[in-house]
């Protein structure tokens, strides 16, 4: 999992392929400054797929206030 960032999708920020649960990616990012972010979620084997995933984020300081997501968007490349 790549992301890049903040406005700049050719902006490489962090990279992990197994730092999480089992041999799944995780970031923990201290703070990040505001922006559009961007993150690549590719399978390890080329030419492979990856049926589903999840992503999820969590804040230290709870919920984010509205103001700070304003648009999730996915989009898929072929």
């Amino acid at each position: 999992m790549w992301l890049y960032g903040p406005n700049n999708p050719a902006d490489l920020r962090q990279y992990d392929d197994d730092g999480g649960t089992g041999k799944f990616a995780a970031f923990t990012i201290p703070s990040l400054v505001a922006g559009t972010y961007y993150i690549k979620v590719q399978a390890y084997r080329q030419g492979s797929t990856i049926a589903s995933y999840t992503l999820r984020a969590d804040w230290a300081d709870g919920l984010p206030a509205p103001s700070r997501i304003v648009n999730l968007s996915v989009r898929a490349n072929a």
